[in-house]
């Protein structure tokens, strides 16, 4: 021994500092650390010393220029002062530690970093870049300590044990360590093993040949607690680790992006055990061959606990795990595993079986996604055994190229019991594909028979043949299996086989479907007992672009009886050879030729079929397979082309691209304009400043509502109140309001007319009335068009129905404050209610045509082909909700507010002073002998405009405007005749009025005239442009246009002239008259400012006897 000891003690000293020699010790040498020359001391210490123990505390950074040897049976604990901040760095040229005859080293809250194992002219051993165990009765424990950048030329980056036993405890880290060949943070080999507890984590070690992070050839690796493998790297086996001796994961686990440059991308497993318990995670792990997480190799594995296998890939087979070898078997036996979106670059996206290994599954695990580019897209088992039963759930999985979608299975013993294949993919076999499985029964083998499907559902399943399962040269049992909604585009839905049908017993066949033959079993071999077994609504399955006709064909082989089949049929060639047709399939499924419908390019050859078609601009259709093409009520909306998903220019959607995109305001006739910062700015402002002057204008009428009434003779009033009240006044009077109302009424009327009857006129004439529907008072239409918010149809019914009611509440309340001031005076009284009543005429007249057409709006709606019934006011809405239920509830109330309620109080007072209406025009200057008629003056807005005896035709007025405008949504909808029966509705409108004449002034009639005629043309152009009838090209529908815009301007042009003429006769009256004698009268709202009347002598008989202006209509006519 102690020749021994001076054989070490002098290989240490080789090449050391002329430093004075520590005096040599076998007791406990207690010291500290904090510097080189400190760290160069306790190593001198270490080599002279005999079995001593040494406690070391270890402060700060310290920078060691040699490795510090521990022999001799020595026990050495170094402790770190302070976690985190006691580094042993080893400058990426010395190993830290170096470990020998049964010696036993402990570290404790450290940081060993940059250890480096090389050889050299004074050290010989290439492992072990921190710590090296070179004999097989060392012992090594770390707690809570880092290992980080150590490098081993050989094998083991951070620590190497040849045959020692390493305890990690604590929070312990191995980063970015390396080895040039086997375990990039730890090697382990021969007797020893490894036990890991606490929280370990091995992040970036890198092994040049085996094991990223860990390599045991030894007794074993054991890891409890909690540890994660993410991003470790071997260049050939084990990217996490390689392990030949038992393993016991126990604990919560976590294998991530940990990558092999052959096999194993997380764990190579070679002959021995490895058992998985508690809650083991591999994710995202990757093999350039195969087993992207786990590599089976003569080993047998134990799954415990809760295991999730989510994202593995290999580049060759099993996505997930692969096992090989007869001596290897893995089972899953009633536990918490799932195994989801693993892919295979070959066979088996996540597990495969080969070489004799048993693979056993029993529970309801669930493979999930998988992916092969190959065969078995969730498993592949090639000569081995595979079990699955008791709700193995196989879905969604794929074969992209190749055989069983959820199982390719090529094995004398397999069996399926109780198993799930649903919404599997492949080119064969969508859920399952036997390739020469199973045997004739032999007595004297019991390994011999048939692989057998037994208590199994395959739904949903798709394959080119054998839609859910295929099978060749094998020998089948199925029994008491459903086959449901299965499809083949080639022949088989549910089951094809060439080989022996053993059994066919107790199952169900429904809803699938084949394009060839066997819409549910198409059988090429032999079948043999077929008993119970039920097939119902099999069919037949075309591709896009071919249809199916029926054929008579022999004796099935599953059936036992002769019924008919269906094939599928390309198109005819005949109508290739007929320019702008296209090829669609009749009642009985046989496809004929047909003109192209109107909207579809006909300048290539004929004969497309309906996914081919090419749409031209401004059409759409619902599908690629739907027949009836639509014209967009927008042309630039719709771009045509071949593409359903491609037909709507950027900033549209939806059906007939009516739906504006996020980020567009909604227009007139459903178009759409984005909504940039510099329009949105200008909408903003625009509204802001609208929304001040509208709140101005509110305010004035307020303060006007409810002022108090002087009751001094207008002799005595101030010279500035006589001004105002005289400037007022000739405003009032130079503005021909019943002028202006005809006006407003027919372009309501033309602009509501286009969006009820589904017509988009030429470009220009659509234009103009863009700019008209401003008079609708659609405040939500108006919120949406200027990007303030986006607003869908039951907002803007909700803002024109509420909206009204709610000025009507506050004018009630005004007229109580008004009442209440102007108690003590009648005139005051009267003023009031004739102000306010005058005002609630006017609303109720302005807002009529539009919230009665939003009304009736709502219980409109259209039914595509893809079969959704939309909301016609708003294609992003449709009909079949609860929500819209609620609101024809609500617009139903709301025809008893409107439609209705306003005519009806209309007539209600008309009715009720019908005999003094007449008895103002016919008995002279009644005031004089008969009662005083003051009762009419409030409510002279409603009637004053017409001739005594035609007072009623205010209300004959509302019916033609709901006649042509809501109620037509109801008259045979988006169709011709519903245009045409409007087109005489408004002529019977027309005759009606030129027969009754109803205007007092002469001057209004041919104006009301002029707008009628206006709306009676554009019905007709509407019509035109419905049955394309004039077959007119877009130049004279568009001068057609022009001459309707030109009859509009006309009409504006008319009421300025009228008040151009108003102003001067009454400048010309107040000249001829005395100073004393001048009044200016006008509707019943100027008038009520002061609560009197006074009518000049030359006004006729019908105004002067209520106290108008001759030829000055009211507010409302």
């Amino acid at each position: 021994m102690w020749l021994y000891a001076s054989l070490a003690a002098l290989l240490g000293m080789v090449g050391m500092p002329h430093a004075q020699a520590a005096t040599c010790s076998v007791a406990v040498d207690a010291r500290v650390v904090s510097t080189t020359e400190e760290a160069s001391e306790l190593s001198e210490a270490l080599l002279c010393s005999g079995a001593g123990e040494f406690e070391v505390e270890w402060q700060g950074e310290v920078l060691l220029e040699r490795p510090i040897f521990i022999s001799n049976g020595s026990y050495v604990k170094v402790t770190g002062a302070s976690a985190g901040e006691a580094v042993i760095d080893g400058g990426d040229a010395v190993v830290l530690f170096n470990v020998n005859d049964g010696s036993t080293l402990e570290l404790d809250a450290l940081s060993l970093v940059r250890g480096v194992a090389t050889y050299t002219a004074t050290y010989s051993y290439g492992g072990g870049g921190a710590v090296i165990l070179r004999s097989d009765d060392c012992i090594l424990t770390a707690s809570s300590c880092s290992f980080i950048g150590n490098n081993a030329i050989d094998s083991g980056g951070a620590i190497s044990s040849r045959g020692s036993n390493i305890t990690l405890d604590g929070d312990t880290t191995f980063a970015d360590n390396s080895a040039g060949e086997f375990g990039g943070a730890i090697y382990l080999t021969t007797d020893g093993s490894i036990t890991i507890d606490g929280t370990t984590a091995f992040t970036n070690n890198s092994a040049g040949i085996w094991g990223g992070a860990l390599y045991d050839s030894g007794n074993g690796i054991t890891i409890y607690g909690t540890a994660t493998f993410d991003n470790n790297t071997a260049e050939d086996r084990g990217g996490a680790f390689y392990a030949e001796g038992n393993v016991v994961i126990d604990g919560v686990i976590t294998f991530s992006g940990n990558t092999a440059g052959i096999h194993g991308g997380a764990i190579y497993s070679s002959e021995n055990n490895i058992t998985l318990d508690g809650e083991t995670v591999f994710a995202y792990n990757e093999a350039t061959l195969n087993g992207g997480a786990l590599f089976l190799g003569g080993a047998d594995m134990d799954l415990r606990g809760t295991t999730q296998w989510v994202g593995n890939a290999a580049g060759g087979d099993g996505g997930a795990l692969y096992m090989e070898d007869a001596a290897t078997s893995f089972a899953l036996s009633r536990v918490d595993a799932s195994f989801t979106n693993n892919a295979a670059g070959a066979d088996g996206g996540a597990i495969a079986v080969t070489g004799g290994s048993s693979l056993s599954i029993s529970g309801p695990i669930p493979f999930r996604y998988n992916k092969a580019q190959e065969n078995g897209g969730a498993i592949v088992v090639r000569g081995s055994t595979v079990v699955t039963e008791e709700g193995t759930l196989f879905d969604g999985n794929e074969a992209k190229g190749g055989a069983g979608g959820g199982v390719y299975c090529s094995s004398s013993l397999a069996a399926f019991n109780g198993s799930v294949f649903s919404a599997n993919e492949a080119l064969w076999g969508g859920g399952l594909a036997l390739f020469s499985s199973g045997s004739l029964f032999d007595d004297d083998d019991p390994g011999s028979g048939s692989v057998n499907a037994t208590m199994c559902v395959f739904q949903g399943n798709s394959a080119v043949d054998g839609g859910a399962m295929y099978s060749a040269a094998g020998y089948d049992g199925i029994k008491d299996c459903r086959f449901e909604d299965n499809l083949a585009v080639g022949s088989g839905g549910a089951y094809l086989h060439s080989g022996v049908l053993v059994e066919l017993d107790r199952s169900t066949f429904v809803g699938n479907r084949a394009r060839d033959a066997g819409l549910a079993v198409q059988s090429l071999g032999i079948a043999g007992n077929i008993t119970d077994t039920t097939f119902e609504s099999n069919t037949y399955y075309c591709s896009s672009g071919q249809y199916g006709y029926e054929y008579e064909i022999g004796e099935d082989e599953v059936s036992g009886t002769c019924r008919f089949g269906v094939v599928c049929s390309s198109c005819a060639a005949s109508c290739e050879d007929n320019p702008g047709s296209v090829v669609v399939v009749n009642d009985a499924h046989v496809p004929i030729c047909e003109t192209a419908m109107t909207g579809v390019d006909t300048s290539g050859d004929g004969g497309v079929t309906l996914p081919e078609l090419n749409l031209l601009r401004g059409y759409y259709r619902t599908s690629a397979e739907s027949q009836n093409v639509l014209k967009c009520y927008q042309e630039e909306a719709c771009i045509g082309g071949t593409d359903v998903s491609q037909y709507c220019q950027e900033g549209y959607r939806g059906a007939y691209c009516a739906v504006c995109d996020e980020g567009y305001a909604s227009g007139y006739q459903f178009s759409c304009s984005i909504c940039d910062g510099e329009n949105l700015r200008s909408a903003i402002g625009t509204s802001v400043a609208l929304f001040f002057v509208a709140l101005v204008g509110i305010a004035l009428v307020i303060a006007d509502l409810v002022r108090v009434v002087d009751e001094v003779e207008p002799d005595t009033a101030s010279t500035w109140g006589k001004r105002l009240t005289s400037c007022r006044d000739r405003i009032v009077k130079a503005v021909p309001l019943t002028s202006i109302k005809i006006v407003v009424v027919a372009w309501q009327i033309v602009t509501q007319f286009s969006s009820v009857v589904n017509v988009v006129y030429p470009d220009i004439y659509e234009s103009f009335l863009a700019v008209l529907n401003v008079v609708n008072f659609d405040l939500g239409f108006l919120l949406s068009v200027s990007c303030i918010v986006d607003v869908n149809f039951y907002g803007r019914l909700f803002f024109t129905t509420v909206g009204p009611l709610v000025v009507f509440g506050g004018l009630a309340a005004t007229y109580a404050i008004s009442r209440s001031r102007n108690r003590h005076s009648p005139a005051g009284m009267q003023a009031a209610k004739s102000k306010h009543l005058s005002i609630a005429l006017f609303i109720s007249f302005v807002v009529y045509s539009s919230v009665s057409f939003n009304i009736f709006q709502t219980f409109v709606c259209e039914t595509l082909d893809d079969g959704v019934t939309y909301l016609r006011a708003d294609y992003s809405l449709t009909c079949s909700t609860g929500v819209h239920t609620a609101m024809m509830a609500y617009a139903g109330l709301m025809i008893l507010v409107y439609p209705v309620g306003i005519p009806t109080v209309y007539s209600w007072w008309l009715l009720s002073n019908r005999h003094d209406l007449v008895k103002v025009g016919t008995s002279g200057n009644c005031l004089g002998g008969a009662p005083r008629l003051d009762h009419l003056q409030p409510m002279r807005d409603l009637w004053s405009s017409y001739k005594p005896r035609r007072y009623y035709f205010e209300v004959l007025e509302c019916g033609r405007r709901i006649a042509l405008t809501g109620l037509a949504a109801f008259l045979l909808p988006d169709s011709a005749a519903q245009v045409a029966i409007e087109v005489v509705l408004a002529a019977i409108f027309m005759a009606v009025s030129d027969v009754l004449s109803p205007f007092a002034d002469p001057f209004d009639g041919w104006l009301y005239r002029t707008g009628a005629w206006i709306i009676f043309f554009s019905m007709y152009l509407a019509l035109l442009l419905k049955v394309d009838a004039s077959d007119e090209d877009s130049q004279s529908q568009a001068a057609f246009a022009k001459v309707l815009i030109a009859a509009h301007v006309g009409m504006v042009l008319v009421v300025l002239v009228q008040a151009v003429l108003s102003v001067r006769r009454g400048l010309v009256t107040m000249r001829d008259q005395p100073a004393a004698n001048r009044s200016v009268r006008g509707s019943s709202f100027a008038q009520g400012h002061d609560g009197k009347t006074g009518a000049s002598e030359s006004e006729p008989q019908w105004s002067k006897e209520i106290n108008g202006a001759a030829g000055r209509p009211p507010i409302l006519g």
